[in-house]
């Protein structure tokens, strides 16, 4: 499993959909460019070679200098997620499906009880990066389709009924049901974050066991000494 971990933005693309950034020219240094050579056009007598030739080096100079001191700019836009494989599509499609239904209801219960949109947040939020790391390595797709197959439509299932009761009256069996849903929440925020976070463990075990037999070979090979050596 080979993945960045990066924090989650605030703002998610749309179902099924990825955020690319393309990198924009800037037309910075073309403006300062146009603009010295007027300046110098209004301040030097350019009909004299000299002054021609001095002019259009300081303009040259001062486009280079604005392109290498601008920083770069990109430009975000949403494109279809798609990785080539259809079950990696489906997969991360789905928790996106998922997380969208949470965030939705989570919106509509967050003022009247936050401490569960509190928990339905974060429920979103471990959706979101498990479809990250689906979607950036395609292998630990079966780490988790047992997972999907279940967690993810008792988690919409819960999502919505507690939307749908949010508003009744607090008669008993209303109360009972939205605690149980509540502990419920819970339960599949911590699932979420065990199943995410096995994903990295398997990949820690990967990675040592990579360097385990990385220094069976150099210790077999003597090369590992003339390694600590160079160091």
């Amino acid at each position: 499993m080979s993945k960045q971990i990066q924090e989650q933005e605030p703002d998610r693309a749309p179902i099924g959909k990825r955020y690319k950034y393309i990198p924009i020219k800037s037309a910075r240094a073309i403006w300062a460019s146009v603009f010295t050579w007027l300046a110098c056009a209004l301040i030097f007598p350019l009909y004299r070679i000299g002054w021609l030739i001095a002019s259009a080096v300081i303009t040259l100079t001062v486009g280079l200098i604005v392109k290498k001191t601008t920083k770069p700019e990109t430009r975000r836009i949403e494109v279809p997620f798609s990785s080539g494989n259809p079950e990696v599509d489906d997969a991360v499609r789905e928790f996106d499906r998922v997380a969208a239904v949470v965030e939705s209801d989570r919106a509509a219960i967050a003022d009247k009880y936050p401490s569960t949109a509190a928990h339905m947040g974060e429920i979103v939020s471990l959706l979101g990066k498990i479809a990250e790391d689906v979607a950036e390595d395609p292998s630990d797709l079966k780490r988790c389709r047992r997972f999907m197959n279940y967690y993810l439509p008792i988690t919409v299932k819960l999502s919505d009924k507690y939307a749908s009761i949010a508003t009744k009256d607090n008669v008993a069996n209303v109360v009972e049901t939205r605690e149980s849903i509540d502990t419920a929440f819970v339960q599949i925020e911590s699932a979420l974050r065990k199943q995410y976070d096995a994903l990295f463990a398997d990949d820690a075990l990967d990675i040592t066991t990579d360097v385990a037999v990385l220094d069976t070979m150099l210790k077999k090979d003597g090369l590992q000494s003339d390694l600590v050596d160079k160091d």
